[in-house]
């Protein structure tokens, strides 16, 4: 193989190395893996070279979320990821890289029949949106962060994490999608607002929505950010065993469940696509593009309705 300095052997350049050789050695198909998975790793990361010591399971299980949510199949996803850590390994064997387990919770198999990624129903989310958690505020603000997510067709964890006060100018909210770059506009509900007045109190000296990123440096910001998600996912699953589901709750749960609720109520498939930025056929990105932001939100406005009914019901402590 090709030596690098150890200093200059970042991911990125790791990978660079790898299709270099096997290039070399007229192993195109795996040269062509690994540059596929380069790039998707590498748009994963906002093109951003990390150290291997920046990868931990957090940042897997966040990349597997990125790539489902992006529509890619469970298979593909899992093509990805078993390259990524091939290339892992392979670092991790010539000392630029620690030993790890952090690809184990995440799918790196090949299923010719996956089960759908889960969703909870609209009675699941009323339960526990009245739930008294009023003893526990990082229970609570578990809870909300979901529910938010929720009520604003899916946004990311690391969105909300990091949404500015900014962000929310009068009826609507404009956040810079960070897995896309697309700029997002979604008109809040009486519930949306009424969890951002709940944590107004808190984040009076911060510029963010909620009281998750405290840290003005923004590598350690980063950091705060990736150790509050795993702790906020533990946090769901005790939250989902309280309100008798089956499934392990995560956030991305709030994704799937808005698109499966939104396509019980009868909104069409093509707006839901809108809503969630997930194209399909080029004649549907087409007419997806052309949707107006009002179609989306008229939508949202008929899902939220009888969520709006029970604001009264969130606990305030």
């Amino acid at each position: 193989m090709t030596q690098h300095h150890e200093r200059e052997m970042t991911v990125f350049a790791f990978f660079e190395t790898l299709i270099d050789d096997n290039k070399r050695e007229k192993r195109m198909t795996r040269a062509g893996n690994y540059q596929k998975a380069l790039n998707s790793f590498s748009a994963f990361l906002d093109y951003e070279d990390i150290s291997f010591a920046q990868m931990n399971e957090e940042m897997i299980k966040e990349y597997e979320e990125y790539l489902l949510d992006s529509g890619v199949t469970p298979n593909s996803s899992s093509f990805y990821i078993r390259n990524l850590r091939s290339v892992y390994n392979q670092a991790a064997k010539l000392g630029y890289a620690e030993r790890s387990f952090m690809f184990e919770n995440v799918y790196t198999g090949v299923d010719a029949t996956i089960s759908p990624r889960p969703a909870i129903s609209e009675d699941a989310i009323a339960r526990l949106l009245q739930l008294d958690l009023s003893g526990s505020r990082s229970s609570a603000l578990a809870r909300d962060i979901f529910i938010f997510s929720y009520c604003t067709r899916g946004m990311g964890y690391k969105d909300i994490a990091f949404l500015k006060k900014s962000d929310v100018e009068g009826n609507f909210v404009r956040y810079k999608v960070s897995k896309s770059g697309k700029t997002e506009t979604v008109r809040m509900e009486l519930i949306t607002k009424s969890i951002i007045l709940r944590y107004a109190e808190q984040t009076r000296d911060s510029e963010y929505v909620f009281p998750i990123i405290t840290n003005t440096d923004p590598v350690k910001a980063y950091g705060q950010y990736q150790w509050s998600m795993g702790y906020h996912n533990r946090k769901l699953k005790v939250l989902g065993q309280m309100i008798g589901e089956n499934i392990p709750l995560t956030h991305n749960v709030a994704r799937n469940t808005w698109a499966k609720n939104a396509q019980n109520h009868g909104i069409p498939v093509s707006v839901i696509g809108s809503a969630l930025g997930i194209p399909t056929e080029k004649a549907t990105q087409d007419f997806l593009d052309s949707l107006v932001t009002t179609d989306v939100d008229i939508a949202n406005s008929t899902l939220l309705a009888s969520l709006n009914n029970s604001v009264s019901k969130l606990a305030v402590k």
